[in-house]
Order: structure tokens, then C-alpha cells, then sequence
């Protein structure tokens, strides 16, 4: 799997929420980060993303938080398998 520093290794969305998901090297390896984000449409139509939340949003990010950690562990886990596979 290679990684690209502009891109997500992986996006989940629900409706307009969206966590992407970012693989970064560190010198003790790679670690994972995500940001979150809501699409919206502006006064002219024009799609624009957010990073803030309603109140009525919080339990879809509060999902996909769950579902952006569970990610990485299997992530984490590939990567593990593959560090091991080239020992």
C-alpha cells in the first residue's frame, strides 16, 4: 500500500460527515491521524467542507470516531503483518 502525503489512506462518510483517515512516517514509524469534516452548500450552491459540528451532528461523529479507530487497529495490524512477512 503506498502512501500519499496529499491524500487520505482511507475516507468514512455518513450522509455529509466524513473522517479521513492519514498515514504519516515518523523516525519510530508510521502513525495514523484524522480529521473530520461536513460538506455543505452555500447561498449560490456551491459545495464548501466544515469543521464544525451542530449539535444534532455530534452521534454521527461520535460514529464515525468508532469506526475511524476500529480502521486503524486494522491498519495497525496490516502493518504489523507486513513488517513481520519481511523480517
Amino acid at each position: 500500500m503506498t502512501t500519499n502525503q496529499n491524500t487520505p489512506i482511507l475516507s468514512l462518510t455518513d450522509g455529509r460527515i466524513k473522517a479521513a483517515i492519514w498515514k504519516n512516517q515518523s523516525e519510530k514509524g508510521a502513525f495514523y491521524s484524522v480529521t473530520f469534516t461536513r460538506s455543505y452548500r452555500d447561498d449560490t450552491g456551491d459545495w464548501h467542507d466544515t469543521e464544525s459540528f451542530s449539535g444534532t451532528e455530534l452521534l454521527i461523529l461520535g460514529r464515525l470516531s468508532v469506526r475511524a479507530y476500529d480502521a486503524i487497529a486494522k491498519l495497525r495490524s496490516e502493518d504489523r503483518s507486513a513488517d513481520a512477512d519481511a523480517a
